[in-house]
């Protein structure tokens, strides 16, 4: 994996999935990129969380007990506070139609739940960030 210099202060990522597989997957590969990262185990978790701490972007699970990625996405997208938050959802899912339909929900980047894919978070937080 490729090592990310950040400047200025280091770039805080909400990942928010109900797998905790996943979520370690995903925050170990962002730590040893350099980013600050902070978890949710839902999007109810995350929601509240977003109240309370300013992150720069968010990676979240489409499918979560409670609160499902879009919904969450659909809220965020709502508030006036949030709405400019960078979105990536994950998904097992690989459906064209489906990414055209997020996309137009308000979600910035799509990626699915494989190794080799997650690999490139990294690499797109930096790209959407810099847009």
């Amino acid at each position: 994996m490729n090592q990310f210099k950040l400047p200025g202060n280091s770039i805080k990522v909400l990942v928010v999935d109900d797998s905790r597989l996943i979520s370690t997957l995903v925050q170990d590969d962002l730590l040893k990129a350099g980013f600050l990262v902070v978890t949710a185990m839902n999007g109810r978790e995350a929601w509240d969380l977003l109240q309370n701490e300013q992150v720069h972007l968010m990676i979240a699970d489409v499918s979560m007990p409670q609160l499902s990625g879009l919904e969450l996405t659909r809220m965020i997208r709502a508030n006036e506070q949030l709405k400019s938050l960078p979105i990536i959802l994950m998904s097992a899912i690989e459906s064209n139609e489906t990414r055209q339909s997020w996309l137009n929900e308000g979600v910035n980047a799509y990626i699915l739940k494989e190794k080799k894919e997650l690999e490139l978070l990294p690499a797109m937080i930096i790209n959407l960030l810099s847009a």
